[in-house]
């Protein structure tokens, strides 16, 4: 299960990374550690979709990876805090997420569980509209609103806040692939910032 939670991780990690990002750093704590270099092409899979035409596997992940200039650092732990097993992928500090944080729950339950430090449950699949906000009332009516003039449905919802309550990082699973017109509205709402689109349909 965690070659196939490593690669959904890469798919989000590039989508989530600043344009033209090329440093990486891959943590791997608890048991999956011992599995460090193989999930490493697994997470290079999920980055390299996004940016070869060709087909990308395990055997020539890293191939890609170099070719395109990748710089990888690799660190493993043998115990977590919290979680069994965890993956954690850096973006580095240009990126509005520097880092998140994945385990398994289950068969095919794959979630990210911290995001800048933010504890946050957001499952791995279909389409997510994530953002930073103030944590303030309202917010999460005004972008369900802003969803729902287009037809847009939620299907899920995960928030991640700091226990000061200044800001939050909100998460929604929508049930349609979304276009940058559809996205402009909830952008343009007051508070909301650093907003990125990412979607695994097309993954795994």
């Amino acid at each position: 299960p965690y070659l196939e939670l490593a690669e959904k991780l890469g798919s989000v990690a590039i989508q989530l990374a600043p344009e033209h990002a090329s440093e990486f750093s891959f943590e791997y704590s608890g048991t999956c550690a011992q599995f460090a270099d193989v999930l490493t092409d697994s997470i290079l899979k999920g980055v390299l979709s996004h940016h070869v035409s060709e087909a990308v596997n395990l055997i020539n992940a890293r191939h890609y990876a170099e070719e395109r200039g990748l710089n990888i650092r690799e660190t493993t732990a043998s115990h977590t805090k919290t979680f069994n097993d965890l993956i954690t992928i850096k973006l580095g500090k240009d990126a509005d997420y520097r880092q998140i944080s994945a385990t398994v729950f289950g068969k095919d339950d794959y979630r990210i569980v911290e995001i800048d430090g933010f504890g946050i449950e957001l499952r791995l699949e279909g389409d997510i509209i994530m953002y930073q906000n103030v944590d303030k009332p309202g917010m999460l009516a005004g972008v369900s609103g802003a969803l729902a003039k287009q037809d847009i449905n939620i299907a899920s919802l995960s928030l991640g806040r700091t226990q000061k309550g200044e800001n939050a990082i909100t998460a929604v699973s929508v049930d349609k692939k979304m276009t940058d017109e559809e996205l402009e509205p909830i952008l343009a709402l007051e508070g909301v910032r650093a907003l990125q689109y990412v979607s695994l349909n097309n993954h795994g």
